[in-house]
């Protein structure tokens, strides 16, 4: 048995001993040792005497003790240690749900589950955020469905991860990256939404966790933020392509983008991002954005050759909701030669609101080459045929 004394020479009463040990941070440290090295001889001796003991933390015996998962030394520091916090706020359980000690916790459950810490961290957030899949297991049934009540910043290794408000274990799991985590968290924690209306998917494709955006797509595909977003639309702002092959799926309207002036298709024109269009257009072809044009449009407008071929066979014809405009106008006047060689046979002829053609809107644009290109076309179509004259 260690005997808690700062001379090893020195024999003295219990009463000058503990004298001695309350002057003494060495004392402290003698206790805290035979915690984490498991003395249980040393610890049941002095436990009525130094079981409230915590360092300059704030961390009590009975959290090392937890963190260790000596059941005997556990069950002697109970009575004195539970529902008490460090300086964060945190208990017990937390630092057990932190070391993946699923006997502590097993221990502990009666007495400190579903407690939160002053971030409105729980244990089973902490197991999360460390991917002890155990330990998620054992505190799901008590603390499923809390959230975070203020920002945080934890570390895992050599990397620290910002907690925002409302955030559920699942978030904190995808986070952190910790896939086994995920899908156990998935049935009871998918379709919440942080302070920004961010979802669990949302994180997943904001972290490139594609293990996590697999296991939530179908559940969470249709949330938006309170911006407007969706988590497919972030995938196309990222130029997250295996992300969104997998969420394109669940896309099947367009049309549900809150506050954002473009479509998810329109995200992938303006990124330049071919391969992107490629996988969207054949789901999310032919809407208009807020400003009343189409993707095609866009491109044309951009001189985007590779995305004009993709999304011809999807939107020729459709024309901007504000005078009636074309993708082969908006080329023309913009003198685009290559993309009104592309659109020319598709949408020659066609009239604004005004009666304009392409090739008019080229020639009073001084684009000489686009109106050589349509000639031919235009002034074939404009051709009038006359009725004979009658004798």
């Amino acid at each position: 048995m260690t005997r808690l004394c700062r001379c090893s020479h020195f024999v003295c009463s219990p009463i000058l001993w503990f004298s001695i040990w309350k002057m003494s941070v060495q004392q402290d440290e003698a206790w805290f040792a035979a915690i984490e090295q498991g003395d249980v001889s040393t610890v049941r001796s002095y436990a009525a005497a130094m079981s409230k003991v915590t360092d300059e933390q704030g961390v009590t015996s009975l959290m090392k003790a937890a963190t260790k998962g000596n059941v005997t030394i556990i069950q002697l520091l109970i009575p004195d240690g539970v529902k008490r916090r460090d300086k964060w706020g945190r208990t017990a359980l937390m630092f057990a749900a932190m070391s993946g000690c699923a006997v502590a916790v097993e221990i502990l459950i009666p007495h400190e589950a579903a407690l939160t810490d002053s971030d409105g961290m729980t244990g089973l957030m902490y197991a999360a955020f460390h991917g002890n899949i155990d330990i998620v297991r054992l505190l799901l049934p008590y603390e499923r469905g809390y959230a975070t009540r203020h920002d945080s910043v934890l570390q895992l290794g050599n990397q620290t991860y910002e907690v925002g408000v409302s955030m559920t274990a699942l978030m904190i799991s995808v986070l952190t990256k910790q896939a086994a985590c995920v899908e156990l968290l998935i049935e009871s924690e998918a379709g919440k939404v942080d302070c920004k209306g961010e979802t669990a998917l949302y994180k997943a494709v904001a972290s490139s966790f594609m293990p996590a955006v697999r296991a939530l797509a179908a559940l969470e595909s249709e949330y938006r933020t309170i911006s407007g977003q969706s988590p497919i639309y972030l995938a196309v702002k990222m130029g997250f392509l295996e992300a969104i092959e997998c969420l394109v799926a669940f896309e099947d309207d367009d049309k549900r983008y809150g506050h954002a002036k473009e479509t998810v298709l329109m995200v992938a024109v303006t990124q330049k991002d071919a391969r992107a269009v490629s996988i969207l257009a054949p789901t999310l072809h032919s809407e208009f954005s807020k400003d009343g044009v189409t993707a095609l449009i866009l491109a044309a407008r951009d001189n985007l050759l590779d995305i004009c071929r993709i999304l011809i066979p999807y939107e020729f014809g459709l024309t901007a909701q504000h005078g009636k405009r074309t993708a082969l106008m908006f080329a023309a006047e913009m003198g685009n030669v290559e993309c009104v060689k592309l659109l020319v046979a598709k949408e020659a002829g066609m009239r604004t609101d005004a009666g304009e053609t392409a090739l008019m809107l080229a020639a009073r644009r001084g684009q000489l080459e686009c109106a050589a290109e349509l000639i031919p076309y235009e002034n074939a179509l404009s051709v009038r045929t006359t009725k004979p004259r009658l004798c």
